[in-house]
């Protein structure tokens, strides 16, 4: 018995199409890790911290009022495309972009705010919340043209598109800082271009939709807001406190958490995509070896530690100079982060595929506004740099005992209901 659970583990962590699908998104996320790592030295080589700083509470105020796109059809959608189902792509983008026009007030209207509150210095984040504000569907409503890939377990065409698009778009980045442009153009720029490369691959799938004759699927819309909600907090997580640090401490800070979180985002990049990776097989299957993908999880969130204290250790100071000694302190204080990262997307996907929704976003919820008012409680009492690394732990540590708790109680539950 135990030799053949054995094998069924292996045989899941270690099988040919696996293997080949987890080296082509590890070769995507690490190239585009790679890129993006490159990019955000010449942020801290060639713009000023305010500008750095800037840049990143734009990004965050966008990608925070992003959740009027409703990023969950993607995953609905993903479940449609692994059942067979097309057609649920071009219903996706088309309910998207006709939610994210509802946001376009909000975000018009929060610029303005800014604008009047700056008083006519550093101007750059309320115009770029007007103007950004009023493209917002053409943004992010494309955006779901992956699923029809990777819903068939085509993670090479997905792999390759993405890095050809990250690359150019890096390229006019640099180019950008190069001629230091502010930090609305570059926001403005990298938006515009992430915009067009969704759109052209979009147009690909819609071709390649019409032209499938598999049963015409109709996407899952109240599965799809509930995934919207479970993605708005966790949207509410990641951004929040740098709109929170700009407000209360300054733009410099910012550029401060965000050179010295950099290195796990990226690796928090590769380890959800690869996690992810398992979705369609749960989508798809009826029964799924949970302790399997545990294992691979496990195994992943290991290795990235290691991976990230070696790489911080040898090349951080190199790469981004003695002008970050203060993330490069946060930075350190960071390795075992990775080990977390993966165990909580772990715990995140199972309740995902089980449609526990409401579990998900209350304890998101629940955990984000706890955490800032301990953010805010330490740095009071601590330095920065020992704030952002209590924060960071907790985050994901609270959250992790949380879902472990629902898993023991549910199955606790189940064996009840049996002897019952």
């Amino acid at each position: 018995m135990r030799v053949s659970y054995l094998k069924n583990v292996l045989f899941f962590v270690w099988s040919k199409e696996t293997i080949k699908n987890s080296v082509w998104v590890s070769l995507r996320y690490g190239i585009v890790s790679a890129i993006g790592l490159l990019l955000s030295v010449a942020f801290a080589r060639l713009a000023t911290k305010e500008v750095l700083g800037q840049y990143q509470v734009i990004l965050s105020i966008i990608a925070f009022f992003s959740i009027a796109s409703l990023p969950g059809l993607n995953t609905s959608a993903l479940r449609s495309v692994a059942r067979n189902e097309s057609g649920t792509v071009k219903q996706a983008v088309r309910l998207s972009f006709i939610s994210s026009i509802l946001a376009i007030p909000v975000l018009v209207g929060y610029g303005i705010y800014l604008l009047q509150m700056s008083g006519g210095q550093s101007t750059d984040v309320g115009v770029a919340c007007i103007v950004l504000g009023a493209l917002l569907p053409f943004l992010y409503a494309s955006n779901t043209w992956y699923v029809f890939y990777e819903g068939k377990l085509l993670f090479r065409s997905v792999s390759i598109k993405i890095i050809f698009s990250t690359a150019v778009i890096a390229l006019c980045m640099y180019a950008a800082l190069w001629y230091r442009l502010s930090a609305f153009w570059l926001a403005l720029i990298w938006f515009s271009l992430n915009a067009l490369f969704s759109w052209l691959y979009y147009w690909q799938v819609s071709i390649q939709e019409d032209q499938e004759s598999d049963t015409r699927g109709k996407i899952d819309i109240r599965y799809g807001l509930g995934l919207s909600a479970q993605k708005f907090v966790v949207n509410l997580t990641d951004n929040f406190p740098v709109m929170a640090i700009a407000f209360f401490i300054g733009y410099e800070a910012v550029a401060t958490y965000q050179v010295a979180s950099g290195f796990v985002v990226a690796l928090t990049g590769l380890l959800a995509a690869l996690t992810a990776m398992s979705l369609p097989l749960i989508f798809s299957q009826t029964k799924e070896d949970f302790k399997s993908i545990f294992i691979q999880n496990v195994l992943m969130g290991l290795l990235g530690s290691l991976g990230y204290f070696v790489v911080v250790k040898l090349f951080f100071i190199l790469l981004y100079g003695d002008g970050f000694s203060e993330s490069y302190a946060i930075a350190k204080q960071l390795w075992l982060l990775p080990f977390f990262i993966s165990i909580r997307l772990f715990l995140v996907n199972i309740f995902t595929a089980r449609q526990k929704n409401k579990l998900i976003v209350g304890s998101y919820l629940l955990v984000s506004i706890s955490s800032l008012f301990l953010l805010f409680y330490i740095v009071q009492r601590a330095s920065f740099t020992a704030s952002i690394a209590y924060y960071l732990y907790f985050i994901n540590g609270a959250l992790i005992a949380i879902f472990s708790l629902a898993y023991y109680f549910s199955k606790a539950s189940k064996k009840t209901d049996s002897i019952c």
